[in-house]
C-alpha cells in the first residue's frame, strides 16, 4: 500500500518533468501573395464576381532557426472555405454578385512548426472590402503586391 502511495504522488511530478515549455511559441510573420483585388494599406478591396487568389503563402522566423507550415485553412466571416495542404497552400475565393457589400474578414489558420519551439497555430486576420464598383476605392492608397501579418500564435491542441 505504501508503494502504490509513493507511486501516487510521484505519478504529478513526472507528468510535470515530461512538458516543453509551451509558453515557448514561435514568432513569426506571414505573407501573403494575392491577386484579383486591389490592397491599400493591408486592407483587399475587391469587387463583387471576381476572385480572390492567394497564390501563396511564406513564413519568416524572427528568431533564429528554420520555420515552416505545413498548410493552410480558409475561413470567411467565420465559415469554413476550405484547406490546402500542399505548398504553396493556395486557395481561390470566389466573390459571388450577391455577397454583401462592405467589411468582410478572411482568416487564414496555419500550423507553424520552429526551430526550438512549441508547435502552434498561426491565425491571420485580413480585412477584405467588397466594392459595387472601382470608384469605391480609397484615395490616396498606394497598391500593394501582397499582405503582410504578424499572425496571432496560438498552442496546437492535440
Amino acid at each position: 500500500m505504501k508503494k502504490l502511495l509513493s507511486l501516487l504522488c510521484a505519478l504529478p511530478l513526472l507528468f510535470l518533468t515530461s512538458c516543453d515549455d509551451v509558453n515557448d511559441l514561435p514568432d513569426v510573420e506571414i505573407y501573403f501573395d494575392i491577386s484579383g483585388g486591389t490592397i491599400i494599406d493591408g486592407t483587399i478591396y475587391i469587387m463583387r464576381g471576381e476572385t480572390l487568389s492567394v497564390n501563396g503563402i511564406s513564413v519568416y522566423n524572427n528568431d533564429p532557426g528554420n520555420v515552416i507550415i505545413s498548410g493552410a485553412t480558409y475561413y470567411w466571416d467565420g465559415y469554413l472555405l476550405g484547406a490546402n495542404p500542399y505548398r504553396p497552400f493556395g486557395f481561390d475565393i470566389y466573390i459571388a454578385p450577391d455577397t454583401y457589400p462592405g467589411l468582410h474578414t478572411l482568416a487564414i489558420e496555419c500550423p507553424v512548426y520552429a526551430e526550438g519551439k512549441s508547435g502552434a497555430t498561426a491565425t491571420s486576420y485580413i480585412d477584405v472590402v467588397v466594392l459595387n464598383s472601382y470608384t469605391e476605392l480609397p484615395v490616396g492608397g498606394y497598391p500593394e503586391p501582397g499582405v503582410s501579418v504578424f499572425p496571432q500564435i496560438d498552442y496546437i491542441n492535440y
